[in-house]
């Protein structure tokens, strides 16, 4: 989670001189984005101490800079808000799981996808990357008959019935109750964290209106 309203970090000395070394790097090694970041380390380890001083010292200066200004930052309405959604967000990431709850049913496509996913593999090797091969997965199944397709189809309706089924006995069931009653505890404790939030952004507006009226 980014902050936009942050004032910008400053580049460190080796990033700063990668940048100005970056275009020709790419020009010489045709090689662009990540792949040449093996070359922009060595070219900066190759530097002497006093050429690596140029770019550090900079780097120190402009982030003695950006300590005074982020310093003040936190001190804004601004800064609390973010706060306050980067801790609600935190606390929605622990939200219970229902681990005894049945597992959903999958759809014709993933069904498609298990029965053909080894076989793609070992078709294209066992370097193939996890995009490459959902990616042949996906042609696969945009170009089958729909024919073809409605086996899948049946066997994902039959699936979801049996889902719905076992989800209707389960919703009866005490593990259910229990875990309603815990993410019900859930709720209410993010709510009182919203609550909290919201008031210690508002306390920091009314402190800096007053700073500012002073």
């Amino acid at each position: 989670m980014k902050d936009h309203n942050a004032p910008k970090r400053p580049l460190s000395g080796y990033f700063r001189y990668s940048q100005s070394i970056r275009a020709e790097v790419q020009e010489r090694t045709g090689l662009n984005g990540i792949k040449v970041t093996p070359y922009l380390t060595q070219a900066w380890n190759e530097l002497s101490d006093a050429e690596k001083s140029k770019y550090n010292n900079q780097a120190a200066k402009e982030m003695k800079k950006w300590k005074k200004k982020f310093g003040a930052y936190k001190k804004t309405k601004k800064y609390a808000e973010f706060q306050a959604k980067k801790k609600a967000k935190k606390l929605r990431n622990r939200k219970p799981k229902d681990k005894n709850a049945p597992k959903r049913s999958m759809s014709a496509y993933i069904l498609f996808s298990n029965d053909v996913r080894e076989d793609i593999r070992e078709e294209l090797g066992g370097n193939a990357s996890f995009g490459q091969i959902a990616s042949k997965i996906s042609s696969m199944w945009n170009s089958m008959d729909e024919e073809d397709k409605e086996c899948y189809q049946l066997d994902a309706e039959k699936a979801k019935e049996k889902y719905q089924k076992t989800l209707a006995k389960y919703k009866k069931s005490r593990k259910f109750a229990h875990y309603q009653a815990e993410l019900a505890v859930f709720k209410q404790v993010l709510k009182e964290e919203r609550k909290a939030a919201k008031k210690a952004a508002k306390k920091a507006g009314t402190k800096k209106i007053m700073k500012k009226k002073k």
